[in-house]
């Protein structure tokens, strides 16, 4: 379970720092790590303690239960944490393709994807 929450959290790093464009080069600098560090804690392959997970947050502009919302329980034995972090990843990179578009193209981006959800959910019922 232990590294089903470090993946969780790393995570959310990761979309947050892409959504607010930080390098891991910058987010290093101000939190006082390497590079290296940084894609660790995103990778969940280092847990990060209370203290530095409170920098962290205060970097990034978010509490410190931002990196620990829409945790559930463990996955199940049908999903692997890398079909996990595969799935958090293209979320953050759709996220921030969003934030990149002009107001126009934000307005066709959402039209589409959420015209796409609701089909597809006409088709569950």
């Amino acid at each position: 379970m232990g590294q089903f929450i470090d993946t969780h959290v790393g995570d959310r790093i990761h979309q947050r720092r892409l959504l607010l464009g930080v390098s891991e080069k910058s987010l290093g600098h101000v939190i006082g790590c390497t590079v290296v560090q940084i894609k660790r804690y995103e990778l969940g392959l280092d847990r990060l303690n209370a203290a530095s997970l409170f920098v962290l947050a205060e970097a990034l502009d978010v509490s410190v239960t931002y990196f620990f919302e829409g945790l559930k329980v463990a996955p199940n034995k049908e999903s692997s944490s890398e079909d996990i972090h595969a799935f958090e990843g293209e979320a953050a990179e759709l996220i921030a393709a969003y934030h990149a578009a002009s107001p126009e193209e934000r307005i066709d981006i959402f039209e589409h994807v959420v015209g796409r959800g609701r089909l597809g959910s006409e088709k569950l019922n």
